[in-house]
């Protein structure tokens, strides 16, 4: 797909120079060709959807900071910033969660899931309008004493 603007490789050349980090190392760690980052940062470039992603987190890790925003990149880039690889999480009938997958370990997805189930069950369970008990019967015993005469 076609860069559809070309601020995309402004961006992508602005974070690298804010982060002071090396164009080599930004290769290197996102796993992509050379000719294909500068591919990607020309104006008239050329760039995957899955090479802009990976040079955004490259430059994010490098930087050991947010410098750049994924969903910006994308948007710069020409592509929709939806999520890369969705999961939804059924919470009750009716009600579900769609997170981003690659965010979360297994172990992190099965712990969400839990918890928001739970959190959900407890949110209804303090919404519902609460029933009122009749008064309970208070028994008294009364000892009568009697006056002697």
């Amino acid at each position: 797909m076609k860069i559809k603007n070309k601020d995309f490789g402004a961006l992508i050349t602005a974070s690298i120079e804010t982060a002071k980090i090396k164009k080599s190392n930004v290769i290197k760690e996102s796993g992509i060709s050379r000719s294909s980052f500068y591919r990607a940062i020309s104006a008239n470039g050329n760039a995957s959807k899955p090479n802009v992603v990976a040079l955004v987190r490259a430059i994010n890790k490098l930087a050991r900071k947010n410098v750049i925003d994924e969903n910006e990149a994308l948007e710069q880039a020409g592509f929709d910033a939806g999520l890369q690889n969705p999961m939804t999480i059924q919470i009750d009938t009716g009600v579900q969660l769609i997170v981003e997958k690659s965010k979360f370990s297994k172990k992190q997805l099965s712990s969400l899931t839990e918890n928001l189930r739970s959190a959900y069950g407890m949110s209804l369970r303090s919404a519902a309008p609460k029933v009122m008990e009749p008064p309970k019967k208070v028994e008294r015993k009364v000892k009568v004493i009697k006056k002697g005469k």
